[in-house]
């Protein structure tokens, strides 16, 4: 199944979702971890999160075999480890239609993006409706129950 959609045009997509980035990306629902090989040589570190175990020891592999620095880790969209402004780029290909929370997701994004970062995500996420965008001036702080920090 991976083959024919990386056939039909799926790489090309992920590729396109990668280009432009540098510095610290981390990757949201990195799963086996294709997109590695994708990122462009600007790209220092991967921080990848992956939940889910089994695809984690995959991408695990995977991260063996690409040039570009990258650790793989587990966790929830809506808990990431990063602190603070300490990503130049997160990438959410595909996930976020399948976390918990969006919101609280989206907030944790917004928490651990560096000022002037980017956030990608993939358009054929759009399974429900947006929220609301996110400015300073709309956070709501929450607790994440996983790990106790504010988001």
């Amino acid at each position: 199944m991976v083959a024919a959609m990386e056939r039909g045009g799926m790489a090309e997509h992920r590729r396109a979702l990668l280009a432009g980035l540098t510095g610290t990306v981390l990757e949201i629902g990195a799963g086996n971890g294709l997109d590695f090989g994708l990122c462009p040589a600007t790209v220092t570190r991967v921080v990848a999160v992956e939940p889910e175990p089994r695809l984690r020891g995959l991408a695990r592999t995977t991260a063996t075999q690409t040039p570009v620095l990258i650790e793989v880790i587990g966790g929830p969209a809506e808990c990431l480890s990063a602190a603070d402004g300490a990503v130049d780029a997160v990438v959410a290909s595909q996930v976020l239609c399948s976390v918990r929370d969006e919101g609280v997701a989206l907030r944790e994004i917004h928490r651990i993006l560096a000022p002037g970062a980017t956030y990608r995500k993939s358009r054929r996420q759009l399974s429900k409706p947006s929220p609301p965008s996110i400015t300073p001036n709309n956070l709501t702080r929450h607790q994440c129950t996983p790990c106790g920090h504010q988001t």
